[in-house]
C-alpha cells in the first residue's frame, strides 16, 4: 500500500463537498492506558474495531517485509529513536481500520481511494498527549494532464463527492487531490464519530493466513490487509467506486465513462473483549394539558440494540422505536402518562451479547422559542417562548446573553429590552424552571 503524509490536503482544486449527514460511528471506547488510544470504535452495526499494543502484523517498510505476516493491521514501523513509538509499537500512524480501492485499466496514472480510522498525532511523531483519532476520506489521481480539466464525480461505498480540477491544479501536478479528515483534535476522540466512514465494510474473499506465530488471532478480521477482495457494508448499498471524468476526458474506460471498480485491499480486526451495548443521548421531556400528559423519550444506540424506557417502576418496560434511517441509531418514544408524572425516566439499551446499559434521564418541560428577533430602528430585542407545561407555568428567563432587567424573565411569554450599544446577540437561550431549555438564532429586523 502507498505511505502518504498525515497532511490536510485539497490543493488547488475546488472541491464540493458535503459532509456526513449523520455520525457514521456510534461511540468510542475506554483509553488503553499502553498506548493513550482508545481500545476501539463502534459501528451502527454494533461491530468494534481495535488497537491493539503494539498492532497486530506487520508494518509498512519499504523495501516491504520478505515475510509479511496476514491477516495484518496497517500501520507504520516503530521509530527505534523514540522511545514512546518504541512503546506502543508503530510511528506516525496506525489503523483501527482502511479499506483501498484497487483500480486496473486506469490510463491516465495512479487512482486512488482510501477510507479509513487513523490513530495518528496532532505533531506527527509519535508523542504521549498529542493523540488523535479520525476519520478518513481520499480520493486523488495524479497523472491528470492539460485538457482533462472539469468536473469528477466519486461515487464510493460512503457518499459522493463532486470535485473542480482546474488548470493550476494540472500545471502543478497535483491533479485531483481530496483528502477530508475528522477529528485532527489531539485528545477530543469522539471527534472522528462525526466522519464519513461506518459502517466498516468487510472483506468478501476468505481471510489470508501465512506467516501468523504461535497464538496470533486468525479470527475476528474483517480484512486481512494483503487480499485484493469484494467488500460488503456499504451504508448506500454501493459498495465500489466510480469515478466519472468530465464528457471529453478518458479515464480508461472511454471517453466521459466512468472508471469503476470493486476490488478492495482492507484491513481491521474486531475487538472480542467484553462490550457494554452503547447508549447515548438519553434525555426525556413532557408535555402537560388540562386534560392529558405525554412523555417523549429520546435515546441513541447501534441500530441493532433493543431499547426500552421504564416510564413508571410498577409497570413493565416500554419499547423505543428506532428511526426509519438505518444508520441513525436514533430511538424515540411517545407515551401518555396517567397520574403523577416522575421525576426521572430509565432508559436500557441491549443488543445481542452485549451486556445492557443503562441511562437515567430527568424529566424536563420543553421550551419553544417562537420568536427572536432584534430591530435595527428601534434597538429592541424581542424574545417569545413557551413551556410545554400548560398546567404548572413554569417560569421562563433569558439566561444566555444575561439580561439584568427583570433578571430576563419572560412575561406573559414575551421578553423585550433595549440593546443600548446596538449590537444584537447572536443567539438567545430560554431556560425553564422546569428544567427545560432552548436555544434560537436572533434575526434582524430592518
Amino acid at each position: 500500500m502507498k505511505k502518504w503524509k498525515i497532511v490536510f490536503t485539497v490543493g488547488m482544486a475546488l472541491l464540493l463537498m458535503a459532509p456526513a449527514a449523520f455520525a457514521r460511528l456510534v461511540t468510542v471506547g475506554p483509553i488503553n492506558p499502553a498506548n493513550g488510544f482508545p481500545r476501539w470504535y463502534q459501528d451502527p452495526n454494533g461491530v468494534p474495531m481495535e488497537l491493539t499494543t503494539p498492532p497486530r502484523g506487520t508494518p509498512i517498510t519499504v523495501p516491504p517485509s520478505p515475510t509479511p505476516i496476514s491477516p495484518t493491521m496497517v500501520f507504520d514501523a516503530f521509530d527505534p529513536a523514540n522511545a514512546f513509538s518504541v512503546q506502543i509499537g508503530f510511528g506516525a500512524e496506525a489503523f483501527y481500520w482502511v479499506t483501498d480501492a484497487v483500480f486496473a485499466g486506469s490510463t491516465v496514472g495512479t487512482v486512488v481511494y482510501r477510507a479509513g480510522l487513523e490513530a495518528s498525532f496532532g505533531g506527527g511523531a509519535a508523542l504521549n498527549g498529542d493523540q488523535m483519532v479520525f476519520s478518513r476520506i481520499r480520493c486523488r489521481i495524479k497523472g491528470l494532464v492539460a485538457g482533462q480539466e472539469g468536473t469528477y464525480t466519486v461515487k464510493h461505498p460512503f457518499g459522493t463527492e463532486v470535485i473542480v480540477v482546474t488548470t493550476d491544479d494540472i500545471a502543478s501536478g497535483k491533479g485531483l487531490n481530496l483528502t477530508r479528515d475528522v477529528g485532527l483534535t489531539p485528545g477530543n476522540f469522539a471527534e472522528a464519530l462525526n466522519g464519513d466512514v461506518g459502517p466498516f465494510l468487510r472483506q468478501t474473499a476468505p481471510i489470508s493466513i501465512a506467516n501468523v506465530p504461535v497464538g496470533y488471532p486468525t479470527t475476528g478480521w474483517f480484512g486481512d490487509g494483503t487480499t485484493v477482495s469484494p467488500v460488503s457494508g456499504s451504508p448506500i448499498s454501493f459498495n465500489a467506486v466510480s469515478v466519472t471524468p468530465p464528457s471529453t476526458v478518458n479515464l480508461g474506460a472511454g471517453v466521459g465513462v466512468p472508471l469503476v471498480t470493486s476490488q478492495f485491499i482492507t484491513s481491521g480486526h474486531r475487538f472480542s473483549g467484553a462490550l457494554a451495548t452503547p447508549l447515548s443521548g438519553v434525555s426525556a421531556t413532557y408535555t402537560r394539558t388540562l386534560t392529558e400528559n405525554f412523555v417523549d423519550v429520546y435515546a441513541t444506540s447501534s441500530i441493532t440494540a433493543a431499547v426500552n424506557a421504564v416510564i413508571d417502576p410498577a409497570a413493565l418496560p416500554i419499547p423505543m422505536l428506532r428511526g426509519s434511517f438505518p444508520l441513525t441509531g436514533n430511538y424515540f418514544l411517545h407515551t401518555p402518562v396517567v397520574g403523577p408524572l416522575p421525576l426521572t425516566v430509565s432508559v436500557t439499551a441491549k443488543s445481542g451479547a452485549q451486556t445492557a446499559t443503562t441511562h437515567i434521564a430527568t424529566l424536563t418541560d420543553m421550551v419553544t422559542i417562537t420568536k427572536a428577533t432584534f430591530n435595527n430602528a428601534t434597538k429592541l430585542l424581542t424574545v417569545q417562548a413557551a413551556s410545554s407545561d400548560a398546567v404548572g407555568t413554569p417560569a421562563l428567563k433569558v439566561t444566555d446573553p444575561p439580561f439584568v432587567r427583570n433578571n430576563g424573565f419572560l412575561t406573559a411569554g414575551t421578553y423585550q429590552i433595549k440593546i443600548l450599544t446596538g449590537v444584537a446577540p447572536k443567539t438567545v437561550t430560554v431556560t425553564s424552571s422546569a428544567g427545560g431549555s432552548a436555544t434560537m438564532a436572533v434575526a434582524i429586523v430592518p
